[in-house]
């Protein structure tokens, strides 16, 4: 299917976490990749869903933590669940996955929130993410 659809198959995943008491990340994964929505996806994208959602949980306190920082005036908790996961995918692929440009993190996160975030949710994430580039670099 491509990194694309991978992409936002993590996102979903990673949006529908917090939600699980005590959840058991391969147990999680297992179920993710049993269900019909992810017929087609090669052993790659598989893969490539596996390490961006196992990294943003690895990371998550780091990754909230420059979120925090670069978002002046508003506390993460106020931020939308839909918002943050889609913050917390880029962050953790900007920072910590070197194939993929920060830029192409920004473009795909503000694509994702175009789909499944709210009017105003592309603006608020490409400004986040793009205040964090700018410093992080």
């Amino acid at each position: 299917m491509g990194r694309k659809s991978a992409r936002k198959s993590a996102f979903q995943i990673i949006f529908q976490l917090p939600f699980y008491e005590n959840f058991d990340f391969k147990e999680v994964l297992r179920t993710f990749f049993e269900s019909p929505d992810f017929s087609g996806f090669s052993d790659e994208d598989k893969d490539y869903i596996q390490k961006d959602v196992h990294g943003v949980c690895e990371r998550l306190f780091e990754i909230d933590e420059l979120i925090s920082a670069y978002t002046v005036g508003w506390d993460i908790k106020r931020i939308s669940k839909v918002d943050l996961a889609i913050i917390r995918l880029a962050v953790y692929e900007m920072k910590y996955v070197d194939d993929i440009p920060s830029g192409v993190a920004i473009n795909e996160a503000v694509e994702i929130a175009k789909e499944f975030g709210d009017d105003d949710s592309p603006k608020f994430i490409n400004g986040i993410l793009g205040t964090m580039f700018r410093m992080m670099d």
